[in-house]
C-alpha cells in the first residue's frame, strides 16, 4: 500500500510518497499553502492519482520533544 506523507509548514507542504510495500519514501512535490480547502483539495487529488492507501501528516517538535507551534 502506498503512503503519501504530509509535512506541514505555514508557506509550504512538503510531500513524499512511498514504494507499493509502504517501506521507502521518496520526496514527490513542494505546494504552496493557498488556504486549507485548497491544499485538502491538491493533496486528495495527489492521493487519488498516485493510488494511495493512507495519508501521514508529520508534525514538528522541538529539542525537548514538544510540538512546535
Amino acid at each position: 500500500m502506498r503512503v503519501l506523507a504530509i509535512d506541514p509548514g505555514e508557506k509550504r507542504l512538503g510531500i513524499a510518497i512511498s514504494d507499493l510495500s509502504g517501506t521507502i519514501a521518496n520526496p514527490l512535490t513542494v505546494l504552496q499553502h493557498v488556504s486549507r480547502p485548497v491544499d485538502a483539495a491538491t493533496i486528495a487529488q495527489l492521493a487519488q492519482e498516485h493510488q494511495v492507501g493512507r495519508i501521514i501528516i508529520g508534525q514538528a517538535l522541538d529539542e525537548e520533544g514538544l510540538p512546535t507551534p
